[in-house]
């Protein structure tokens, strides 16, 4: 909350309603920005960074269908040959005036070089759901760690993936 970190707004915002007639430049005026130190944000993608080594990254944006929510946690997970990128996301611990995160279903993504394909939900049948915290692969499969919540296991072909 603003007013929590500014204290010294108080005096100028004294209701909702004055703050949210207020634009940004009356609410801090100009001289007052000259010495706040500016920083830009290019993106607000959640995504991986690839090493190309000699401490150098690329970033790359999960795609889209992953976006709608928070990712907790991921795991590369091996079967047949392939490469899969498991995430798990959801957060319900949220101040009261901030909604919960909540919709992820978890996903899988195939790796492919450096592209990543997102493998429908419906069509694998990897789905749960909850706050997950933890992936952990194995050799035979993941497991998935949620808050307040049983472990569940998943093996591809199992009648709970399929790849």
């Amino acid at each position: 909350d603003l007013l929590e970190e500014l204290h010294y707004l108080k005096d100028r915002l004294l209701t909702y309603k004055s703050y949210a007639e207020k634009t940004f430049s009356e609410i801090f005026p100009g001289s007052e920005l000259k010495s706040v130190l500016k920083k830009e944000a290019k993106t607000f993608n959640s995504g991986i960074l690839i090493n190309k080594g000699d401490l150098k990254f690329d970033f790359k944006p999960l795609p889209d269908e992953v976006q709608g929510s928070s990712v907790n946690a991921c795991s590369i997970f091996e079967y047949e040959g392939k490469r899969f990128l498991v995430l798990g996301g959801n957060k319900y611990n949220l101040e009261v005036e901030t909604a919960r995160i909540d919709g992820s279903y978890g996903a899988l993504l195939e790796v492919v070089g450096d592209d990543l394909i997102y493998m429908d939900n419906s069509k694998s049948g990897f789905q749960f759901q909850g706050e997950v915290k933890q992936i952990i692969s194995t050799e035979n499969g993941f497991i998935v760690g949620r808050n307040s919540g049983p472990l569940e296991v998943y093996r591809p072909n199992s009648g709970n993936i399929e790849m």
